[in-house]
């Protein structure tokens, strides 16, 4: 589990790199670069959680259940990945974004 932390450490260091070469290109107030980076932390966070969330909806289901999940978005198993993603993408970010289903 140590070299995924190690692992981690360099990916965010070269994220902060990244980050603060953006930051000097563009040359945005600090307030607005922290919002940007904050839009582009929960953009990220939401894309991990919807692959995830297509993932185990793939893996857990039986192939009805799947097919009838599949009919209620109006996509079939020959649908793009664009479309498959827009779904997960649009479920999560409706999670995140809202109390509940209600």
């Amino acid at each position: 589990f140590r070299l995924f932390r190690v692992l981690r450490l360099i990916r965010n260091q070269k994220l902060l790199v990244i980050f603060d070469y953006l930051e000097s290109l563009l040359k945005l107030p600090p307030f607005a670069f922290k919002m940007v980076r904050l839009f582009a932390l929960i953009l990220g966070m939401v894309h991990l959680c919807a692959c995830f969330f297509w993932l185990v909806k793939v893996a857990s289901n039986e192939d009805a259940d799947f097919e009838m999940f599949l009919a209620d978005n109006n996509l079939s198993r020959e649908s793009s990945r664009v479309g498959k993603y827009m779904v997960s993408f649009y479920f999560i970010n409706t999670v995140f974004t809202t109390v509940g289903f209600g």
